[in-house]
Order: structure tokens, then sequence, then C-alpha cells
């Protein structure tokens, strides 16, 4: 919950804002929304937690329970209401920005050509 609100005070991630402003020109959009979601922590990643202080635990069968309780608790966020784990940023176009991101584009194009060309010789180098 820290990292969710660390991240929120921090504003709207630059390469959100730049994707967003990139779909307004596509679709001819004045306005965007992003929406920040707290979200529980898959079960998967906190069973990994569990197994992980197990390796290092030393104490009593109870002191593990408790702790497996507390890392439950760390990674769920049903109690909280709606408006703690959703943040909306609304975002309006930019023409100046969207201006630069499409005279940037053939430089892009030709890192991505690039980068292909050097991930295909690497394969072609491995057979």
């Amino acid at each position: 919950m820290f990292s969710f609100d660390n991240t929120l005070q921090k504003g709207i991630n630059k390469i959100y804002y730049a994707q967003g402003q990139v779909y307004m020109w596509l679709w001819g959009k004045s306005r965007h929304r992003i929406c920040y979601a707290l979200l529980n922590t898959p079960k998967g990643i906190v069973e990994a937690e569990k197994r992980k202080l197990l390796f290092d635990f030393t104490g009593t069968e109870k002191d593990l329970n408790e702790a497996y309780n507390e890392i439950e608790r760390l990674h769920n966020y049903d109690n909280l209401p709606l408006e703690r784990k959703l943040k909306f940023f609304d975002i309006e176009r930019n023409e100046e920005f969207i201006k630069l991101l499409i005279e940037m584009t053939p430089h892009w194009r030709a890192k991505l050509e690039e980068i292909r060309k050097s991930a295909y010789s690497v394969y072609e180098n491995r057979k």
C-alpha cells in the first residue's frame, strides 16, 4: 500500500502520459483518463512469500501462523473502500507533445530495426 501511495504522490507515469497522447492523436480525442488501481496481491505471490518465510523461520508454530496471517493481511485490500483503491487522472491533449512524438517516429523506427537486426544475428549465430 505504501508503494501505491508513493506512486500517486509522484503523479502520472511519463510513459502512460505519452501513451495517452498517442491514443488521443490516433482516435481524435481531446482528453483521456488514467486510472491507478490498488489490487490484492495474486495468491501465488503470497504463497511464495510464505514459503520464503518458512525457509529461514525460527520460532513456534503459533509464531509461524501469526507471520502467515500478517503476510496475508499486508497483501489483501478488500477491507479498503473503493475510493481509496482507485485514483483517476484526467489528461488534456497536448499538441506540442504529439508533434514531437510524430517527429521522433523515424528515429524510433530506425532504433527498433537496429535492435531487430541485432537480435536476429544473435539467433542466427546460435544455429
